[in-house]
């Protein structure tokens, strides 16, 4: 049997390996949390001294590697993001004057970003992802009388297909002139 005993200070049962001692009466956790709140300055000012001794000598390669890492994450976890994202909005959100200053870098930002480059952006993504609306455009180039809502999705679809056996086409061609 396992003995067990309760943290006065968070009032749950843990095992005794999670005390620091036989005679303690606080949890390890608990003990944690109140010695980072009696020496935050100097818990805060170690850790920062700590990642610029992990992460000053990165290399170009290491931060490109860990930015594709992190990519990759973000969209294996779309779920996670949206609701990282729903929090920050919230917290920025209940702080008027960070609102503020959160909204003036964003239009200053897309100031600075064309409206041409971010839309070429957007049309070479699509066109790389053979997306529903990058096949209507396709489709409505053609045939000018139809709008978007009157194409049928198995329209779609075969077009998509059609679109990715020229594209293996033209892959293979160029591999074979090489």
């Amino acid at each position: 049997m396992e003995h067990k005993r309760i943290c006065p200070i968070c009032n749950n049962f843990k095992s005794l390996d999670k005390f620091i001692s036989n005679i303690s009466e606080k949890c390890i956790s608990c003990y944690k949390k109140e010695y980072y709140l009696k020496n935050r300055d100097k818990t805060i000012q170690r850790s920062k001294e700590r990642y610029i001794k992990l992460f000053s000598n990165r290399t170009d390669e290491i931060k490109k590697k860990a930015c594709i890492d992190v990519a990759r994450w973000r969209k294996n976890n779309p779920d996670k993001i949206k609701l990282v994202n729903k929090r920050k909005y919230a917290r920025v959100k209940a702080d008027p004057e960070r609102y503020r200053k959160q909204l003036e870098a964003s239009k200053k930002l897309h100031s600075e970003r064309s409206y041409k480059e971010s839309n070429q952006k957007y049309r070479d993504r699509s066109k790389q992802n053979l997306t529903d609306n990058y096949i209507k455009r396709t489709l409505l180039s053609h045939i000018i009388k139809l709008s978007y809502s009157d194409i049928p999705q198995e329209l779609i679809d075969i077009k998509r297909k059609e679109l990715k056996l020229i594209n293996q086409l033209k892959e293979q061609s160029n591999g074979q002139n090489n």
